[in-house]
């Protein structure tokens, strides 16, 4: 499942506990694949992505992930540093102005302009694009139950 989501937009953060509950209840039968979706109305969005791709150079991209969204409505340069503070300072700094973190983002955005995708929270599962908040636990479902149904 491919998610395309944005840190500042609230419908995103609602999506969180159902993703959560997604991968605990499929457990390895679903992989969750996060994209970035920062929407333009969205200032810290962008800024926001940079910062979880440079926390990725160093392991921590999903720790980044969940302390920017816990942070939703504060998101700015000075949070992006503090949420860093357990990472290493100076290779998170050249991370976040190196060519290939913005790279890494903005080939999210072509994957997104690609399948179509122009809001958030969006899944894809399979191929199957689901818009809103509430994780696409039925569409999950029923692919893995076809799935299921094929190998038999």
């Amino acid at each position: 499942m491919v998610e395309f989501s944005d840190f500042q937009c609230p419908f995103c953060s609602r999506a969180l506990p159902a993703v959560s509950e997604l991968e605990k209840t499929f457990g390895k039968d679903v992989r969750v694949v996060w994209k970035h979706l920062p929407l333009s109305f969205h200032p810290n969005a962008m800024p926001a992505a940079l910062a979880a791709e440079a926390a990725r150079a160093q392991g921590k991209f999903w720790q980044m992930h969940d302390k920017l969204f816990a942070q939703q409505q504060a998101l700015s340069p000075a949070i992006y540093e503090q949420t860093a503070s357990e990472l290493d300072l100076g290779k998170f700094r050249a991370a976040l102005q190196a060519s290939e973190t913005r790279a890494r983002a903005d080939a999210d955005l072509e994957a997104a302009r690609q399948a179509g995708v122009t809001g958030t929270p969006t899944f894809v599962v399979n191929g199957e694009v689901v818009v809103g908040s509430g994780a696409p636990r039925d569409t999950v479902q029923r692919h893995l139950e076809k799935a299921k149904m094929a190998k038999r």
